[in-house]
């Protein structure tokens, strides 16, 4: 659930200030394919790995979580190492490695000491070039996958966002309902997991970045002699994945056993690489950042509706959505759905003034720089945008493209999107 409490204090003051430049960034691809982005921060004390591979729902055609299931069984044995010796790899760099699928693509992350660097590096390398996927991985794996099924199912904003990403992308496998995977999944064999392996996790589809206390001529020479070897045979693939919006998606209600019901709405966001991407965000603030938007005002402060409101822009590279929802009792849920349906067409109806899109220019850009404050969230944004067409030099020019987005972009991109919403209604029986 998006929550409508954000920490307002630090960002307002975050807002108000400037941004600092930001560290020079080193791009570069490497003979193998993948590409790379390199940012030196000297005396961070730390070290931020993130390896990005494109193997999101187009690695999942079916819906059987194939791709998640590969994912989870890339830190087990590989050529060079037991899981035993892996596992005291990881702990010896800080134990601080994640590894996570979900529709939109794979992150490898690890943060470390700059001492370590090297040591983490390795560990990574191998398991992007060399791994088994051996029987006792796929096992736990699957075993954690249906416990995490079942968890979503009972989840009701898991469950609304699927069943609106279905509706939204109904002939996509942005769309598959992945919760309901569990018989698929129950079928896969080793061998379809190497099979995913071998097709999907391939160089050219790898962006990595390193963030931290490690010079950008160290952290070449590390990346150049890990991945030197990381080579795949070539693989056909007949099956190229879409996420084409559908022009008519139907609303959808689903009852489940809950105290409130959840409303939410799914539109259809462009890529980072788009010029429009900077609208996109600032329309998402717009709509439901903070309490100026456009939701709190009409929702809570106008009618008193919403335990918990707001929206947000989920993307990466392909399938990218803003969801707008509010949780609200279930006397007051359609009245909520209404409303909530008369702000999305307000966007377009109800352009926003010089003040008001002002704050919402503020608010995107602001947001956008909390989530950089860690390290990790650093590596992460640089590896996404190494991805893309753009490059990694694009996550430190975002805000000035966000400065400059005006009311005829945000109407532009509201317009785009508005055939093409999806909505899902989430709680027990309406009374």
């Amino acid at each position: 659930m998006i929550a409508c409490v954000w920490p307002l204090i630090a960002l307002a003051a975050l807002l108000q200030a400037p941004a600092p430049p930001a560290p020079a960034v080193a791009e570069f691809t490497l003979p193998v394919g993948v590409r790379a982005a390199l940012r030196y921060e000297p005396g961070s004390g730390a070290a931020a790995i993130c390896v990005m591979v494109a193997a999101g729902a187009e690695a999942d055609p079916e819906g059987s979580r194939v791709a998640d299931l590969t994912t989870r069984c890339l830190f087990g044995d590989n050529l060079n190492l037991s899981k035993a010796a892996v596992r005291q790899a990881v702990y010896a760099t800080g134990g601080d490695l994640s590894c996570t699928w979900n529709e939109q693509g794979v992150a490898i992350s690890c943060v470390t000491t700059p001492d370590r660097f090297e040591d983490a590096l390795y560990v990574i390398a191998q398991a992007l070039k060399n791994a088994e996927m051996d029987a006792e991985s796929v096992a736990a794996a699957k075993r954690t996958i249906l416990a995490s099924l079942r968890a979503e199912a009972a989840n009701p904003d898991a469950v609304a966002t699927a069943a609106a990403r279905e509706a939204l992308f109904p002939n996509s496998p942005y769309g598959r309902p992945r919760i309901e995977a569990d018989a698929a999944l129950r079928r896969l064999a080793r061998a379809d997991v190497l099979r995913c392996y071998q097709t999907w996790f391939r160089p050219e589809r790898c962006s990595i970045a390193v963030v931290g206390d490690v010079t950008a001529t160290r952290a070449r020479r590390a990346l150049e002699n890990y991945l030197v070897d990381f080579e795949r045979q070539p693989v056909p693939r007949s099956f190229v994945a879409e996420a084409k919006p559908s022009s008519d998606p139907a609303r959808r209600a689903i009852t489940m056993r809950s105290g409130t019901r959840l409303v939410m709405t799914l539109l259809p966001a462009p890529p980072p690489a788009s010029d429009d991407f900077p609208a996109a965000l600032t329309l998402t603030a717009l709509l439901g950042g903070g309490k100026g938007s456009r939701m709190f005002r009409e929702l809570r402060e106008a009618e008193g509706i919403g335990y918990a409101l707001g929206a947000e822009c989920r993307w990466q590279a392909a399938g990218n959505q803003i969801v707008a929802s509010v949780e609200a009792p279930p006397a007051e849920a359609a009245r909520a759905e209404e409303i909530l349906d008369g702000v999305v067409a307000g966007l377009v109806a109800r352009p926003p003034g010089e003040a008001e899109l002002e704050r919402a220019r503020r608010f995107a850009s602001g947001a956008y720089r909390l989530a950089h404050e860690r390290v990790s969230d650093r590596a992460r944004h640089l590896a996404v945008w190494a991805g893309t067409t753009l490059g990694a030099s694009a996550d430190g020019a975002l805000g000035a493209r966000i400065a400059k987005v005006t009311a005829e972009d945000v109407v532009r991109v509201a317009r785009a999107a508005q055939g093409h919403r999806a909505r899902v209604v989430v709680g027990p029986p309406q009374p």
